[in-house]
């Protein structure tokens, strides 16, 4: 089993105003695109297992781009929030069914906020934000092309630019920790 996506109250429309389980002030949701005119905006508990397409190996999310992401992903779904303290936040979630119901596969984020000066600021808004126990937000620090990136066991984040902050989280249960840094390295900047 792997991380969920914590949602407070179901979706059941796109724009809908949902309440996250991490401090949010709103969010709407935003459903992948229909395949068909018959197709209907649902809860996640009513998505169907659609695996994402084997040409989707890449994603542009709030104009960052994620050029190498892991094959065999789930249904992808995009959020947009903004936090307590008004940092715009665009989020991009894949999930996939098992047997103990949804499990999310990955999921990036971009964090948008004048008060994201440095990868240092970004760390210290990031981690108590995200409110996860202590002993799974344990990161060091490391260099991918003169870029400080904060890696933990499922969890990668770096300023992009000031006020661009960019997380990547992978179900490491299920997927390597090699995904996560191909990840990384395709999606950090030259």
């Amino acid at each position: 089993m792997g991380f969920r996506f914590r949602a407070a109250a179901a979706v059941v429309s796109a724009g809908a105003v949902i309440t996250l389980s991490t401090p949010v002030a709103s969010a709407t949701y935003a459903p992948a695109a229909p395949t068909s005119s018959a197709s209907k905006t649902t809860s996640s508990a009513e998505r169907s297992n659609t695996k994402a397409p084997a040409a989707q190996r890449s994603a542009t999310i709030d104009g960052i781009t994620f050029a190498k992401l892991p094959q065999g992903l789930g249904a992808v779904s995009t959020f947009e929030s903004t936090t307590d303290d008004d940092t715009a936040v665009v989020s991009q979630v894949w999930e996939s069914e098992d047997e103990e119901g949804w499990t999310v596969d990955l999921s990036i984020s971009v964090y948008r906020s004048p008060g994201l000066t440095s990868p240092r600021a970004f760390h210290d808004w990031l981690v108590p934000w995200q409110e996860r126990p202590v002993d799974e937000a344990q990161y060091r620090r490391t260099i991918v092309r003169r870029t400080t990136v904060w890696i933990g066991h499922d969890q990668a984040f770096w300023l992009a630019d000031p006020g661009i902050g960019v997380s990547v989280r992978l179900d490491t249960k299920r997927r390597s920790i090699g995904d996560l840094h191909k990840v990384v390295h395709a999606s950090v900047p030259n």
